[in-house]
């Protein structure tokens, strides 16, 4: 495992601790590596209406930006907020950061309350994009 990968599992486990407080879970191995980066997506489903509401956090490793202190290495944070009912969806990107590991924890938690609240506030209304066919949610 790089340096890179340990220091984006790191951040999301500290995320994950404290986004379970909102009832949110974690629905993907935690820090799993996406194109490049470590993401980890947490959900909240909802039964009445039916709409299930993902909170992403997604790292990323800025090229040439290591240092020998891997606690210095320069990551690209990114957070979405999603909401699907198993016909649309819509995802919203509600915080971009830079910075070196031990900002972006404490950055993303500071923003951790706001973040929830964007979820929850998404409505069956804010579904903008229809499936091509009806699915099963991810969180079933």
């Amino acid at each position: 495992m790089s340096a890179s990968d340990y220091l984006g599992k790191k951040v999301i486990h500290d995320l994950e601790e404290r986004i379970a407080e909102s009832d949110y879970t974690l629905i993907s191995n935690a820090g799993a590596e996406r194109h490049g980066s470590v993401e980890a997506t947490f959900v909240k489903p909802e039964d009445a209406p039916k709409l299930d509401r993902y909170v992403v956090f997604s790292f990323t490793p800025l090229l040439g930006a290591e240092s020998p202190n891997s606690a210095h290495e320069s990551f690209l944070a990114e957070v979405w907020v999603g909401a699907d009912d198993g016909t649309a969806f819509t995802r919203r990107l509600v915080a971009v950061r830079r910075g070196y590991y031990e900002e972006l924890g404490h950055a993303l938690l500071s923003v951790m309350e706001d973040v929830v609240t964007r979820a929850q506030g998404l409505t069956a209304q804010d579904l903008d994009v229809r499936f091509s066919s009806a699915r099963t949610s991810g969180a079933s």
